[in-house]
C-alpha cells in the first residue's frame, strides 16, 4: 500500500551553509548520507537553460502578437460586413 511506502522513507532533508563560491549553488545533504550539489546557473545570461527559456518566450510572445493580429483583422471583417 501506498501508506506503508510512505512510512519506510526516512530521508529528511537538512540545508548546511558551505563557503561561499562565485557560482551560487544548492547544497543538501539528507539523513541516509545521500548528498546533492548542484549548480544554480538559471540567472546567468550565458546558461543554456536561461537562452531556451528567452528564446521560448520570445516565440510565445511573437505568436501572441499574431493571434491578436489576427483577431483584429477577423473583427474588421465582421464589422464592416454589418
Amino acid at each position: 500500500s501506498t501508506e506503508a511506502h510512505v512510512q519506510n522513507v526516512s530521508a529528511t532533508p537538512s540545508l548546511e551553509c558551505g563557503p561561499q563560491s562565485s557560482e551560487p549553488n544548492c547544497d543538501c545533504t539528507c539523513s541516509n548520507g545521500i548528498q546533492f550539489n548542484q549548480p544554480l546557473s538559471l540567472g546567468s545570461p550565458r546558461s543554456r537553460i536561461s537562452d531556451d527559456c528567452q528564446t521560448e518566450r520570445g516565440e510565445c510572445l511573437l505568436r501572441e502578437q499574431q493571434l491578436a493580429n489576427d483577431f483584429n483583422r477577423l473583427k474588421l471583417s465582421y464589422t464592416m460586413k454589418e
